[in-house]
C-alpha cells in the first residue's frame, strides 16, 4: 500500500539485496494451483507504484521504468 504522507522521508524506502524478498511468500498445493493437466508458465512481474522523483536511494526503480519481469519456469502437469 502506498502512503502518500511517507513518500518524502527517506526511511520509509526499503533498498533490497539480491535474494531478498519484501513482500508475502506463499506455500501451497500443486494440486491447489495446478487443477488440470497441462503445460503451465509462471512468472513473477513488478511494477513500482512509486514515481521516481521521491526516490531519496540510488538506483531506484520507479513507476516510469515501466515493469521487472523474472524468466518464465514451465511446469507440466500430468493425469496421477
Amino acid at each position: 500500500m502506498l502512503i502518500p504522507s511517507v513518500l518524502g522521508n527517506p526511511e520509509a524506502f526499503v533498498v533490497l539485496l539480491p535474494d531478498h524478498l519484501l513482500g508475502i511468500e506463499r506455500k501451497d498445493s500443486p494440486k491447489n494451483l495446478f487443477r488440470k493437466p497441462g503445460l503451465y508458465s509462471l512468472f513473477v512481474e513488478y511494477q513500482s507504484p512509486v514515481p521516481a522523483r521521491y526516490a531519496k536511494t540510488p538506483n531506484f526503480w520507479g513507476r516510469e521504468s515501466g515493469s521487472i519481469r523474472s524468466d518464465a519456469i514451465h511446469i507440466y502437469v500430468t493425469k496421477e
